[in-house]
């Protein structure tokens, strides 16, 4: 895995009033917590990288409960 830490300096000074906040966390908590946070409207976050064995798992069910966006 790639770390993003170290641009993060450089991407907040070419655009002013952004912040960006980069969290380590366990994959199987990404899903449950992601999956709980769209299925019951909650806040998200505006980036997330996940494991791509568990990426169908997000995309099962009607359109009205993927929470991801283009």
């Amino acid at each position: 895995m790639i770390s993003t830490r170290p641009l993060v300096p450089s991407f907040e000074a070419t655009h002013p009033g952004v912040t960006v906040d980069v969290q380590l966390v366990s994959g199987a908590a990404v899903t449950t917590r992601l999956q709980a946070a769209f299925w019951a409207d909650l806040q998200v976050p505006d980036l997330v990288e996940t494991e791509i064995s568990s990426a169908g798992s997000f995309f099962r069910g009607s359109m009205k409960n993927i929470g991801f966006e283009i």
